[in-house]
């Protein structure tokens, strides 16, 4: 990470200020006015809770809803006044927040039901494979022009509507070219697969797991020109006005290796049942449900099924397993009683300090998991929860090593961890600078990581990747409310202090180290080349390939059967 787009600005008077940052409490009355959804005044401890963790009741909603007619009190008491719920944590009919998560997620597993059943009459899922005679880059080059279109002006119907007929399209033109070459090397080579038999019917395919193979059933197959008047009627139907609802791959096309036969795109299509004549659209996808002649596509196609997502599975195994992360919920009314009782003093506080003191409190000690990374996309920046680290003689990778497993709760980053911020304690209690090796550009620093997020843990689905320092923040000041931050900024041409509205100055050895002793909070980048040495990581920790998908493995094994002949043929 280099830090040469932080320094183009010269304007600024190379001296440093002396001062200290606006005190927390005078910096939340200034705010007060531009943050109108929430009240951000002084607690009110009698409740034992800060207005910010309120929420509003149904019954004044209902208030609310009812007085719509009259002028909205403006300014941010009014409006905190409407929002404010009436205690700490439970609500009118006293729901606490486990019970309410509880029923959330019944209602959620409902509102899933209601979907896969619905979609089993308007959804089909198309699973496209690259490689030889792929379809996926006529897709992509499509999709492309249709936008240049787009922003021409000059598209005359839906990109999902233009990709679906251009799709079955070119299925047609593949089974005429196969009829028309029956006799040869095309038509020869689709009956050797049985794809074909010898009467030119295109045969219905299963999987069989003895042979690895796809082979025809016992289902009669579509003759030749059934097979043309039912690939019409699909081009046609779709072609109808509003028939597609979502034609759409679930990976973006720009990722996918178009000349890897491993990769499989999964497609969703959906039809209107609002449309006069879905019914007979629909039936015709059905029929070709599971009919070797999709193979022309390097494709398999299956209709939607009562099966729930795997998000939804996740969502109820940790709300009603007995393992799940809600049977460890402390009681968040009075696990918030508790922080506000010992930080009653209105000092501003940091995410890590406050998970830290939840893994202190009494109410956590039986809770036995694992803490991992949640993120928020922002381009590649990822944004967490900071780690939190401790002053002490420990190296930094010590002091890693020693977070990752502490008492019984192991701590890992998620496999896609890009970014990481990690939080250095309180910086009042250090005496002498802390780890002075980052400052050397070689050095590494290995986080534990998660090989398969659906996992635990465990020792085989854990392993080190090595991060590059990009950046630290140092906190200076007697008190840590009214303290000053500035920042430091790693780059191939050495180490920067920033200032409030000064030029970045470029540190010498000696003055890197002394400011280290301010060092709070620490930003590292991955560095995916560097080499993770054994000595850096725990001899028990292996990394594991993640399992391939069982349906993946089908479809790739039936199509690479066939692969030389579409790609002689089809390109």
């Amino acid at each position: 990470m280099t830090a040469a787009s932080f320094f183009q600005d010269q304007s600024f008077p190379d001296q440093w200020m002396e001062g200290e940052d606006q005190p927390h409490l005078e910096l939340m009355e200034t705010i007060a006015p531009f943050m109108t959804g929430h009240t951000m005044g002084p607690m009110n401890m009698a409740d034992g809770f800060h207005s910010l963790f309120q929420t509003p009741t149904p019954n004044r909603q209902g208030m609310m809803r009812g007085q719509h007619s009259q002028k909205r009190q403006r300014g941010s008491q009014g409006h905190a006044q409407q929002v404010r719920g009436p205690g700490p944590g439970l609500g009118p009919q006293g729901v606490s927040l486990p019970a309410l998560i509880r029923m959330m997620a019944i209602q959620l597993q409902r509102q899933e039901e209601a979907l896969r059943v619905l979609a089993q009459s308007t959804e089909m899922m198309l699973f496209m494979q690259a490689g030889p005679g792929s379809y996926l880059p006529n897709l992509l080059q499509l999709s492309q022009t249709w936008h240049q279109q787009q922003a021409a002006r000059q598209v005359d119907k839906p990109l999902r509507q233009h990709m679906s007929v251009a799709l079955w399209t070119e299925l047609g033109a593949r089974v005429t070219k196969a009829q028309e070459q029956i006799a040869q090397e095309l038509g020869q080579g689709l009956m050797a697969k049985k794809i074909l038999n010898a009467e030119g019917s295109w045969a219905y395919m299963a999987w069989d797991q003895a042979t690895k193979s796809l082979v025809p059933t016992t289902r009669e197959p579509i003759k030749m020109t059934d097979m043309h008047q039912l690939l019409k009627v699909i081009i046609e139907h779709l072609n109808m006005p509003g028939m597609v609802t979502r034609f759409k791959a679930h990976k973006a096309l720009k990722s996918v290796n178009m000349q890897e036969a491993a990769c499989v795109v999964p497609w969703q299509l959906d039809i209107s049942l609002r449309h006069p004549q879905s019914s007979r659209l629909w039936t015709s996808l059905v029929t070709l449900q599971g009919n070797g002649v999709l193979q022309l596509l390097n494709t398999q196609m299956r209709a939607a099924t009562l099966r729930r997502s795997k998000l939804c599975d996740q969502i109820a195994q940790q709300v009603f397993k007995k393992n799940g992360y809600l049977k460890h919920l402390p009681p968040v009314d009075s696990l918030m009683k508790d922080w506000f009782t010992e930080h009653s003093d209105q000092r501003q506080h940091d995410a890590a300090e406050f998970y830290h003191w939840c893994m202190q409190t009494s109410q956590f000690q039986q809770h036995s998991g694992y803490w991992w990374r949640f993120e928020k996309h922002a381009s590649l920046l990822h944004v967490c929860i900071p780690l939190l680290l401790q002053h002490g003689a420990l190296s930094l990778q010590s002091s890693i090593s020693q977070w990752h497993r502490s008492s019984d709760v192991v701590h890992v980053m998620c496999s896609q961890a890009q970014f990481v911020c990690m939080q250095i304690g309180d910086r009042l209690r250090a005496e002498q600078p802390q780890w002075p090796e980052i400052l050397d550009p070689d050095f590494r620093l290995t986080l534990p990581h998660l090989v398969d997020d659906a996992g635990v843990p465990s020792d085989d689905n854990v392993e080190w990747r090595a991060y590059q320092v990009s950046a630290c923040v140092l906190r200076k000041g007697f008190q840590r409310e009214h303290g000053h931050c500035q920042a430091m900024l790693f780059s191939t041409s050495g180490v920067y202090l920033c200032d409030d509205g000064r030029s970045a100055k470029l540190l010498n050895d000696g003055d890197a180290i002394k400011e280290l002793q301010h060092i709070y909070m620490l930003w590292v980048v991955r560095d995916p080349d560097a080499q993770v040495p054994q000595s850096w990581t725990d001899d028990a920790i292996a990394a594991v390939a993640v399992p391939s998908n069982s349906s993946k493995a089908s479809l790739l094994g039936a199509s690479f059967s066939i692969a030389d002949l579409l790609q002689a043929h089809f390109g």
